[in-house]
């Protein structure tokens, strides 16, 4: 291949980042700098909406390039299933996936497949058992929980969050500056990859996968004696990096939610210093002039009271509103207009046909297979989300009139230009016991064996002690004056409710039959 006519990928996901504390999603007192810059030269996505919540079926439908809402939640990839690796195997795209996203990596789940270079760090939610057996110095999981917010919870699983807290510490304890913070690793991973391992006669496409700034919340400044809190000087209460899930209560002062948030934003900007260097060297590297550039996330976190969370920490119930929904997708596309800002509505699910619409492998290959000379027959046709790569060209103002999102099997909801309709589904969770299995899937352990025979009922998050519990009648919002899901105006306007809930149906119903 002409060296001029390569063209690469990379795609930075960022767990659990919200599009608005960035700076260039209008946040005006967080610091994202490298965030900023970056849309000031590519195309920031203003209505981006991660099709299926959250971690895993998230990462799905990106891989997949196919709406995952509909069919799956936490679960395993199938061997039906298609990804972009499976793609562009054989093609002579070299595949990398970089990563400490633990999710992504439990038993028979599958999400590395077909990858040819797979780099995985140790430490994150659902891995800190790797630690368990380290000996733990100076630490104990009661110096980061405060009393009051175990307030009506299970002392069983109040016992079970401080032990996997307890391993958490064991391998935080060695940090001494953000060079430690997992974020830092998986770029500095990704970057070592892309310096010692990138063949540069052939294309290469990069996932670089940081769970960060996902919870534990634990910036520098809490493991830095002689560091004051970024965004919160001076507070003097506990730094609760893991806060206990649950309804908020009276379980938080006000005081100390404000303190989690501005750990959490803490956090962003660490993710936005690593990020930048990670975009530093892609120019360093002459790579910025030929590769698509995609960074993203895959829903958002209930922080508190009102727009912060309706009243929930952390995601402790299968609720789609915006602040787990509505996420950052910035693009950058060489040979394209720079700083641009788009508004029509894209989902997640349209990273796979972008990646592939890139390097030009949309279409089955029609070159004859002789003997052992493979060449993979796996195309993108099966795709239903989008490729993006005509808004950024200004080829077209929009590829979809409305978005969707959800948790499969509890919550689906529609966001159009003038309104956001959630509709629950009914459940038949009956037990405390079958909500475990429920929801935990063993606790990502039994490879989607113990919810694969639960039409409704896969695991559908890592955090713990969640439960499954939605409101009875469904609810419809005014995008424009009321963004933030806090006046439900359904009794007010049942007709455009009801309109809203046949296209939402209507499309559900065109994805099951593709």
């Amino acid at each position: 291949m002409n060296k001029k006519e390569i063209k690469n990928v990379i795609v930075v996901m960022a767990d659990t980042l919200q599009y608005d504390y960035l700076g260039c999603y209008g946040n005006d007192w967080i610091r994202t700098p490298n965030y900023d810059r970056f849309a000031l030269q590519s195309t920031l996505f203003e209505n981006c909406y991660a099709d299926a919540l959250p971690t895993v079926p998230c990462r799905r439908s990106m891989l997949t390039g196919r709406y995952t809402l509909p069919f799956v939640g936490w679960a395993p990839l199938l061997p039906e299933d298609t990804t972009i690796s499976d793609i562009l195997w054989g093609t002579g795209v070299q595949t990398a996936l970089v990563f400490d996203t633990a999710p992504m990596r439990l038993p028979k789940y599958g999400f590395n497949r077909g990858f040819d270079y797979v780099k995985f760090s140790h430490g994150q939610e659902l891995d800190t058992q790797y630690f368990e057996n380290d000996q733990l110095f100076g630490f104990h999981p009661d110096d980061f929980i405060e009393e009051r917010s175990t307030k009506g919870i299970d002392p069983a699983i109040v016992e079970s969050l401080k032990s996997e807290l307890e391993s958490l510490l064991k391998h935080r304890q060695h940090w001494r500056s953000d060079e430690d913070s997992q974020v830092a690793t998986v770029m500095k991973d990704s970057m070592k990859y892309l310096e010692e391992e990138v063949d540069r006669t052939k294309p290469f496409f990069l996932w670089v996968d940081s769970f960060d700034p996902h919870e534990p919340w634990d910036p520098p400044s809490v493991w830095d004696p002689d560091m004051d809190y970024l965004y919160d000087p001076g507070y003097k209460g506990k730094d609760q990096i893991v806060p206990i899930p649950g309804i908020i209560g009276d379980r938080f002062t006000e005081k100390e939610l404000h303190h989690i948030r501005m750990l959490y934003a803490e956090k962003v900007t660490l993710v936005d210093k690593w990020v930048g260097k990670l975009l530093d060297k892609i120019r360093e590297l002459g790579f910025w002039d030929n590769t698509l550039i995609i960074l993203t996330s895959d829903h958002g976190q209930p922080l508190g009271n009102g727009k912060y969370g309706h009243g929930l920490m952390r995601k402790f119930r299968p609720w789609p509103y915006e602040e787990m929904a509505h996420v950052p997708c910035l693009v950058r596309a060489p040979g394209t207009d720079e700083g641009k800002r788009v508004k029509s509505f894209i989902q997640t699910c349209d990273v796979g046909p972008t990646v592939l619409d890139w390097l030009g492998y949309m279409k089955k290959s029609d070159e004859a297979r002789e003997g052992f000379k493979l060449k993979s027959t796996l195309s993108a046709d099966d795709m239903t989300g989008k490729s993006i790569l005509p808004l950024t060209a200004g080829e077209s103002d929009k590829i979809r009139d409305f978005a969707i999102s959800g948790f499969y099997g509890f919550s689906w909801t529609i966001v159009t230009d003038d309104y956001s309709y959630v509709h629950w589904l009914p459940n038949k969770c009956e037990s405390t016991e079958e909500a475990i299995k429920m929801v935990y899937d063993s606790g990502g352990m039994d490879g989607g064996e113990a919810t694969k025979d639960l039409q409704n009922d896969d695991m559908w998050t890592c955090t713990p002690h969640s439960e499954i519990a939605i409101p009875e009648k469904d609810e419809l919002y005014d995008r424009r004056e009321d963004p933030y899901q806090l006046q439900n105006i359904i009794g007010k306007k049942p007709e455009e409710a009801k309109e809203l809930l046949r296209k939402l149906r209507l499309f559900i119903g065109e994805l099951r039959t593709l």
